[in-house]
């Protein structure tokens, strides 16, 4: 299937944000009760917010988040939402280590069915 130019353009104006975090090894089911009640309500008030994807690991987490541009990923550090959401985080002690966050240029994509119902096991 041929991709159109307006996809490619999309594509190359798409951002995707990945913030890192060691968190509590004990404390992952809270973290993720955190993330459904408080992040992603918060996310979605955003301008420019397409979607998410919260990962974990033993060793940690991270949230990958889509934009549609950088301008828009970049606004979140600025939302009075984002920063209320990231100190009631820190206020938890569920974080562990350093926080890093890194912005990428999406320059493809394919996800092979919808993810909007991801079964935990």
């Amino acid at each position: 299937m041929a991709v159109s130019d307006e996809e490619r353009s999309a594509a190359r104006s798409t951002v995707a944000r990945l913030w890192k975090t060691g968190i509590d090894p004990t404390r992952h089911g809270e973290f993720r009760d955190f993330e459904q009640r408080y992040s992603l309500p918060m996310f979605r008030e955003q301008r420019g917010f397409l979607g998410v994807l919260f990962l974990h690991s033993a060793a940690g987490a991270a949230v990958l988040t889509l934009w549609a541009s950088r301008e828009d990923a970049e606004r979140l550090a600025e939302s009075s939402a984002y920063r209320a959401t990231v100190a009631r985080l820190e206020q938890t002690g569920l974080l562990r280590g350093e926080q890093t966050i890194e912005v990428f240029e999406m320059t493809g994509a394919h996800i092979a069915r919808s993810l909007t119902a991801v079964e935990r096991a």
